[in-house]
């Protein structure tokens, strides 16, 4: 997305949700707006709803922010990784722990560019196999995981799922 699409953020523009957002965990940052126009002919594929994860793709890698129900209408740049969950199968803090503690470190060591890296293609993401304990097991891992304290956790209740069956949505935009 080249800068002189953005404009003045307006009551008819878009947010452009950016990595400093992830990596703030904040959505109240950045200036970046492009107009209804453009949103509608271009970028309406790429809207971020609330719920969803933005993790960082390049640079700073896999940093997210969940958005939350008072976001502002906006889409994702080139540089983010859209995902969301289905909280019947995966709860947000199991994702988020087990994102930070495994997923993450795998991923990393998959990418291939030593000068500017770069998260796996979402499809690639989306295939890994992980394990995803049933939705009892993950909470008492996430909340064993924020205590610090994972001896605690057994391996009961462990399926064996592709991380895929676990997300209603992800997305990365083509730069």
């Amino acid at each position: 997305m080249k800068k002189t699409l953005f404009v003045e953020k307006g009551p008819d523009t878009y947010k452009v949700y950016v990595q400093v957002n992830a990596i703030q965990q904040d959505e109240t940052l950045g200036e970046y707006y492009i107009s209804k126009e453009y949103y509608d002919s271009k970028m309406h594929r790429f809207e971020a709803f609330p719920g969803e994860y933005l993790i960082t793709c390049d640079g700073t890698l896999g940093k997210y922010i969940r958005l939350d129900d008072a976001m502002e209408p906006g889409v994702i740049s080139p540089s983010m990784l859209s995902l969301r969950l289905d909280e019947e199968r995966i709860v947000p803090r199991f994702f988020e722990t087990y994102w930070s503690l495994f997923i993450l470190d795998y991923l990393v060591s998959k990418t291939r560019n030593t000068a500017l890296v770069h998260l796996p293609s979402a499809k690639a993401i989306g295939n890994l196999d992980v394990v995803i304990p049933d939705m009892k097991a993950q909470i008492r891992f996430a909340e064993m995981a924020e205590q610090s304290d994972k001896s605690k956790f057994d391996d009961e209740s462990l399926s064996n799922l592709n991380l895929w069956s676990c997300l209603v949505s992800i997305r990365k935009m083509k730069k």
